[in-house]
């Protein structure tokens, strides 16, 4: 017998050891809550882009024919893209331009195309897009000022290679000149050059964008031109002919007035001579005054 005010989990219809264990359990789920929202997952932040290969090779060459220093750079100048679309996932490209004509392949190596980061390797170039988002972002503004932006909000790095030293300064010498340079002056300001090391493009000029000849951009120049010329005749004609018009109106208006001064003249009995003499002090000329008299 138990004392009383003293009633056992029995009293109650509770089993003690499965008391017990439900208890512990909702201690353990409440620990759980409680610790889980404060311990970072090791995957927070991290966007996985589950990306086509074919869709992202056709969207870097539609990006680099849109991107206007595309065609400032030089012959010969080749680098590589990379798109980030994991963790450590990477899409690479090998960009090369030979002439006028810009090459893209996706590149057999994973990380660097065939860029050795040890010791920077044949690649002039290496940029990286952090994101797969921050490569969309550029593709749907292919311009200057967002490729700065990503750079300056680091979405993009430009990483170790033949013009880019170990902690990114870069080396400005006359092959970099020839092939960068004028791509370069399309997105900095001349004044900015010398802070960004790029003191061999100070003096450079950008180069002439004038269409090489037999592209489509030479044959539309040369047909613009013609139709500005055919134009250009068709309104000097008009204008000759609408003078010649005046010309010829306003001589017909002074041979009105001259006949009318002549018969009326002749009415009051005056003679050809005197009226010709008249009309001379007038200003008129013989030219006008012989050929109306001729038949009067």
């Amino acid at each position: 017998m138990q004392k009383r005010g003293k009633r056992g989990y029995a009293d109650f219809g509770v089993d003690t050891p499965g008391f017990l264990f439900l208890l512990g359990a909702a201690f353990l789920i409440l620990t759980a809550l409680f610790i889980l929202p404060q311990t970072k997952s090791p995957l927070t932040g991290l966007a996985v882009a589950e990306v086509d290969d074919q869709t992202l090779f056709g969207e870097v060459q539609r990006l680099l024919q849109q991107f206007p220093i595309t065609k400032h750079l030089g012959s010969g100048s080749e680098f590589c893209l990379l798109v980030k679309t994991g963790e450590t996932n990477f899409k690479s490209f090998d960009i090369f331009k030979s002439g006028s004509k810009v090459s893209v392949a996706p590149s057999p190596y994973s990380t660097y195309c065939s860029n050795d980061i040890n010791n920077q390797g044949s690649e002039d170039f290496v940029f990286q897009y952090n994101t797969y988002d921050a490569f969309k972002q550029h593709l749907d503004q292919p311009d200057c000022g967002k490729f700065r932006e990503l750079l300056k909000t680091e979405q993009i790095y430009y990483l170790a290679s033949e013009f880019v030293q170990s902690g990114g300064k870069p080396v400005c010498n006359a092959l970099f000149q020839e092939r960068y340079c004028s791509a370069a002056m399309q997105c900095v300001p001349y004044h900015e050059l010398p802070a960004l090391g790029l003191d061999c493009c100070i003096g450079q000029q950008p180069q002439s964008t004038f269409p090489a000849f037999g592209s489509q951009a030479f044959v539309a120049m040369i047909f613009l031109f013609v139709v500005l010329v055919l134009l250009s005749v068709l309104v000097l004609v008009h204008i000759k002919h609408k003078h010649q018009e005046q010309e010829a109106g306003e001589a017909k208006e002074h041979q009105h007035q001259v006949e009318a001064f002549i018969d009326e003249g002749l009415e009051d009995g005056y003679s050809k001579d005197e009226l010709k003499e008249a009309l001379l002090e007038q200003g008129w000329d013989e030219q006008t005054i012989d050929p109306i008299l001729q038949f009067k």
